[in-house]
């Protein structure tokens, strides 16, 4: 009334009333063009999200015999909506939709034991897209009860070829790799400090590094299966499952009789993995290598006292014959034996000199030697 610039008087109850009915009217439009927009919105956010983890949707009514998809699960199929329409669940048996062969009544016998009995299902199947190549899917559906029966089905359609395939490429690298791998969970106790952990998951080369086989000590606990196992181990690996500090570190396990380099990680509260390496032989190198070390060093330390102790030993009797040869070149003697003193004279003062030579080598090598500028 004030919009249309008159006054209440001027109006009848009739119009009035119509009026009223006419602004509601226009009221409930502009509500519903709100619905539809944001029911528009929501579509677009459904289907990009279907799009981007390339997963479809559908609904089978039952009492209307009516089944609806998504439009990511018309792609996924390679169809369009004016290409194919679904109808019923017999277009599993059809041509046009390209389950493997040996697939289809399994698929078939599922949707009907769903829709009647209301039997959830979640398989994975093989699946030829029309004019693609054969992808893996992962199928599944449940039952909506109405009355006590079932009125509707809704299931998804996923392709998860890339995530089989990443899947089993961390497979491949997971059984081949040549480092152990294990999988653990801590256990604690009352206080929350670590007693125990249990064994989850292992590779092949645990197996091989440790000599345990990954069937007989999944699930059981470390002290059940390794009653002697040093406390390092378990007050190691609590502080990386409790803190998530990752470490890295070597330590001998007695029970294999075997050093290990081991990196330790947490991927979940209370849970550990560790990658290792059996490093037996580089530790036994590095002590025989260190025990040869030590041998040397003592070997030349007896050699350095026995060259000392042969020195002084001959360096007195030398002595005593240079003195009784320089006693012989204060005599006047012939020139022949002149000649001859004189050469012994030099030979015994070579020989002295290498002495001295000998001990100042061992004296050297036992840093006794004393430098004077």
């Amino acid at each position: 009334i004030v919009a249309l610039g008159n006054k209440a008087s001027d109006y009848t109850a009739e119009d009035v009333q119509a009026l009223t009915e006419l602004g509601t009217l226009l009221w409930d439009i502009l509500e519903h063009k709100r619905a539809q927009e944001e029911l528009a919105k929501s579509e677009a956010l459904l289907n990009m999200t279907q799009r981007l983890s390339r997963i479809g949707g559908w609904q089978w009514d039952v009492a209307q015999g009516v089944m609806t998809w998504t439009r990511e699960l018309y792609r996924l199929h390679g169809f369009s909506p004016d290409q194919f329409e679904p109808g019923s669940p017999e277009h599993i048996r059809s041509s046009q939709v390209c389950y493997d062969p040996e697939d289809r009544e399994l698929i078939r016998r599922a949707f009907e034991n769903c829709a009647t009995l209301g039997l959830a299902y979640d398989l994975e199947l093989g699946f030829t897209p029309v004019g693609g190549e054969r992808i893996r899917v992962r199928t599944s559906a449940e039952a909506v009860w109405e009355n006590g029966r079932v009125s509707k089905v809704l299931g998804t359609f996923q392709d998860i070829t890339e995530k089989r395939a990443l899947e089993q490429r961390y497979e491949t690298l997971f059984q081949n790799m040549l480092d152990g791998f294990a999988l653990h969970e801590i256990i604690c106790d009352t206080s929350g400090r670590p007693v125990d952990y249990r064994f989850l998951e292992v590779n092949p080369a645990f197996e091989r590094h440790t000599g345990l086989a990954g069937k007989d000590i999944r699930g059981r606990t470390v002290r059940e299966v390794l009653p002697l196992i040093e406390e390092v181990w378990i007050e190691t690996y609590g502080k990386v499952a409790l803190t998530g500090e990752p470490a890295f570190f070597e330590e001998y396990a007695s029970a294999q009789d075997k050093f290990y380099q081991v990196s330790a990680f947490r991927p979940t509260p209370m849970r550990f993995a560790c990658i290792f390496r059996d490093i037996t032989d580089r530790k036994r190198y590095e002590r025989d290598l260190r025990q040869a070390k030590d041998a040397a060093e003592a070997a030349n330390v007896a050699k350095s006292e026995f060259l000392a102790n042969m020195s002084h030993e001959i360096r007195t009797p030398m002595n005593g014959i240079m003195g009784m040869l320089h006693v012989f070149d204060s005599q006047d003697l012939p020139g022949e034996q002149k000649k001859l003193l004189e050469l012994a004279i030099t030979s015994a003062g070579r020989l002295s000199g290498l002495l001295s030579d000998i001990l100042d080598l061992a004296r050297i090598e036992s840093g006794k030697l004393a430098i004077q500028a």
